[in-house]
């Protein structure tokens, strides 16, 4: 039976569990595909390899030294702050410790 009702993602995993998270879906695998569809129809399809991250020198449940958070700003452009404040920083990877993009 096809199902040309379904235009959505759908990702499936294989290999080892590389970093697991309890909640929802945040574990990662070795391997990743992600297929896209249309009307049932596939449209896109994306393999990421995720084993390159276990060589990362930062593992899971590991500090992230402040060394290295440091390292990602210039703080020659950033404002005088008085205050203590708290920053959350995401950083995404696109190759073995080479930072894509911070937010």
């Amino acid at each position: 039976m096809r199902a040309d009702w379904f235009t959505d993602t759908a990702t499936a995993y294989k290999g080892k569990c590389i970093y697991y998270m309890h909640t929802g879906f945040s574990s990662i695998y070795e391997h990743e595909f992600e297929y896209a569809f249309e009307n049932s129809m596939l449209k896109t399809s994306v393999y990421f390899d995720n084993s390159l991250s276990t060589s990362s020198r930062l593992t899971m449940y590991q500090l992230v030294p402040a060394s290295v958070i440091n390292s990602l700003f210039n703080r020659a452009i950033l404002p005088a702050i008085d205050e203590k404040i708290r920053l959350i920083v995401d950083v995404e990877v696109t190759k073995i410790e080479h930072v894509g993009s911070t937010f």
